[in-house]
């Protein structure tokens, strides 16, 4: 008999345990209850937006590729707003494809005014630097040496940081020897890979 009263008495005061300690923390309770659902949610509503914009942002590049031949000047609209709104490997594709329209319909100046347009847009310095290598060709009939070795960002013939240094030094070559500045251009080739 006294067991069962010990026991009574036990379970008693573990319940009026719980319910103070719910009573105290009942608004922090609820809150960790509504976050442990909301978040979960939350998180893949987000998701599921973000990957609806991509496919609708490829898709409209894909329809502006497709639209070039027939309608230049709406296909050029869509990838300029893709180029100002889209994701970063949106903005790179609709931006390489207006400098291949530009290019291929001898629009160079146009073409320039895209990549000095677009310069600041890049986060990768990947990216950064084949932006400057595609201004230094459209540029390079017209372009100086100071200018060249800025452009690619050469100093002194250092390329140790630089991801494109076989292109650049090619680039740097071909505009020494245009030139006819022939022992520059050997230097150039003497720069360690």
């Amino acid at each position: 008999m006294s067991n069962e009263f010990e026991n009574q008495i036990d379970e008693d005061l573990l319940k009026d345990k719980f319910i103070n300690f719910y009573n105290n923390n009942k608004y922090k309770i609820i809150f960790s209850v509504i976050l442990l659902i909301i978040i979960p949610i939350s998180l893949q509503v987000y998701l599921f937006i973000d990957k609806k914009t991509s496919e609708r942002q490829i898709s409209d590049l894909l329809k502006a590729e497709v639209m070039m031949k027939k309608n230049p000047e709406e296909a050029l609209k869509i990838l300029n707003f893709l180029q100002l709104n889209g994701k970063e490997v949106v903005k790179i594709l609709a931006n390489g494809r207006l400098l291949e329209f530009y290019i291929n319909s001898n629009n160079y100046l146009k073409a320039q005014e895209e990549i000095n347009k677009f310069k600041y847009n890049f986060g990768d310095s990947m990216l950064k630097e084949l932006n400057s290598i595609k201004k230094t060709i459209l540029n390079f009939e017209k372009i100086d040496e100071n200018e060249i070795l800025n452009t690619l960002e050469i100093r002194k013939y250092n390329l140790n940081n630089s991801y494109f240094k076989l292109i650049k030094k090619k680039l740097l070559y071909d505009y020494y020897i245009k030139k006819k500045e022939y022992k520059k251009a050997e230097e150039v080739l003497s720069i360690p890979k």
